[in-house]
């Protein structure tokens, strides 16, 4: 089964996301009933693509792995060069395409789950 590469572009209040299989934008709040729901319509091969974002990653990261699902959480560094590389503009929607397509062409592995006992220390 080929992978889907859902980019998503997260902010503090929302999430723009870029399926490139159906083409379609779409916007979801960035808060744990907005995250459940869109986590619950993802399909057996789509994989999330999104920057670490200092902590406005958490909900996600948090309901990803409650349902183990595959994510590719990236480095903010490796998607700026990545961007830099094709000349686009810095918008949400931009950036939720470009990570999409920064999935597709590079076939990220998924980011290995995340240890509980690290996750109550921290």
């Amino acid at each position: 089964m080929a992978q889907n590469f859902i980019g998503i572009d997260l902010s503090k209040a929302r999430l723009d996301i870029h399926d490139p299989q159906t083409g379609k934008d779409s916007v979801c709040p960035n808060t744990r009933p907005g995250l459940r729901r869109f986590v619950s319509g993802l399909g057996p091969a789509d994989v999330p693509v999104f920057e670490a974002t200092s902590g406005c990653d958490r909900l996600l990261v948090e309901e990803l792995t409650l349902r183990k699902r595959r994510f590719v959480r990236l480095n903010p560094l490796h998607a700026w060069h990545y961007a830099q590389s094709l000349n686009l503009p810095k918008t949400d929607r931009t950036d939720a395409r470009m990570l999409a397509r920064f999935g597709i062409e590079r076939q990220p592995a998924p980011t290995p789950p995340r240890d509980p006992a690290r996750d109550e220390l921290a």
